[in-house]
């Protein structure tokens, strides 16, 4: 999914969105109408900027946020419920945080029976941090992550004074002059062939195996590339990982094999930042491969 955003307009929009967002904001924050929940929100900060998110060209949510020192504060964001459980919700989330702002961190509060917005933000890899004082609300906050690239073994000992394991590979395929991304059957969005390196496995004969596990490639060349590092440690402390990216030339392309990958597709470089599994890391990765 592709999303456009527009400054909310209350007369513009009076017919289009607002009986469903007055909808939403009473069901989700108990505040009776939208205006008055972000205009709550501009109390606190005159730079609180509303907006419609548009696709393909009908609006399917609403979202009030402000950006100060390079820390997004997201008020809410509320769902056509004709389009709920359709992913949107974490789309709108990533498209705000890859593409429409770009902060290093963000925070939200999510009332404590919104399930349904504590999913999205977890999917979008907001973390739970605290409980708010009137204890009806949770603390939820996000940390970009770094992704770092090198040479084979460049990585080691790194930050962390040992030699780091290899634990996953990342395989970017080319096939017919395009990049191919494949999905998983549980999820909307795209990704690179890639997963674990197995106990016994060298790093190459993983990628070979994720390969055709995750694409169907029956006849393909493949070579190491670059070692990565992604440090999630901020957010969750220890939470990092080493792996090696690999790329493949493929000529056969075959059905997939029974998996949990659902469908391949080709893109000129890679899907929007809304539609991607893990926009934190591809497109990093992709910068330092795609001229290789």
């Amino acid at each position: 999914m592709s999303f456009t955003i527009l400054p909310y307009q209350a007369k513009e929009h009076e017919n289009l969105v607002n009986s469903w967002l007055d909808e939403e904001a009473r069901r989700q924050t108990g505040i009776e109408n939208w205006q008055e929940d972000v205009g709550y929100w501009q109390n606190h900060s005159p730079e609180t900027f509303s907006a419609i998110i548009v696709r393909n060209p009908e609006p399917v949510a609403a979202v009030y946020y402000f950006n100060e020192h390079d820390n997004l504060h997201i008020g809410e964001i509320l769902v056509d419920p004709a389009r709920r459980g359709q992913g949107i919700g974490t789309a709108v989330l990533k498209y705000l945080l890859y593409t429409h702002i770009r902060c290093r961190k963000a925070t939200a509060v999510i009332f404590q029976d919104a399930a349904a917005s504590r999913k999205a933000f977890r999917n979008a890899g907001f973390v739970h941090t605290s409980t708010h004082p009137d204890g009806d609300a949770e603390y939820y906050t996000y940390h970009r992550l770094t992704v770092t690239t090198a040479g084979e073994g460049g990585l080691e000992p790194w930050m962390y004074g040992e030699t780091m394991p290899y634990r996953f590979v990342v395989i970017f395929a080319r096939y017919q002059g395009k990049w191919l991304y494949a999905r998983h059957k549980k999820r909307r969005t795209w990704e690179t062939a890639g997963g674990h390196i197995e106990l016994g496995e060298t790093p190459e004969e993983a990628a070979r195996r994720e390969l055709w596990e995750e694409t169907g490639a029956v006849d393909f060349d493949i070579r190491y590339a670059f070692d990565y590092h992604v440090d999630n440690s901020t957010a969750k402390p220890g939470d990092h990982a080493a792996g090696q990216v690999f790329l493949a030339d493929i000529r056969t392309l075959g059905s997939i094999p029974e998996s949990e990958m659902a469908e391949v597709s080709l893109w000129e470089k890679y899907p929007p930042a809304e539609n991607l599994t893990y926009p934190a890391i591809l497109p990093v990765l992709f910068r330092s491969i795609e001229n290789l």
